[in-house]
């Protein structure tokens, strides 16, 4: 990271690709490292991608929180 975000302290697509890539890391049970479960926290706090997961009836408040649970394993 070079910052925040991959490239800097806002985002770029790249940072928007990734936060899908996290989602569904979680969806399927994949465990992630801390920095990157702190950086789809991040994204998901952000008004817009609450905003167009709403839109495309996906769980706000929930998503990825087995990504949560899957990075004990990554750190046993």
């Amino acid at each position: 990271f070079k910052g925040v975000y991959l490239f800097g302290d806002e985002p770029s697509v790249a940072d928007f690709y990734l936060f899908v890539l996290l989602l569904w890391a979680a969806r399927f049970e994949v465990p992630v490292t801390p920095t990157l479960q702190a950086m789809r926290t991040r994204m998901q706090t952000r008004p817009a991608v609450q905003a167009a997961m709403r839109d495309e009836g996906l769980d706000v408040e929930g998503a990825g929180r087995q990504g949560v649970e899957n990075a004990a394993a990554l750190t046993s």
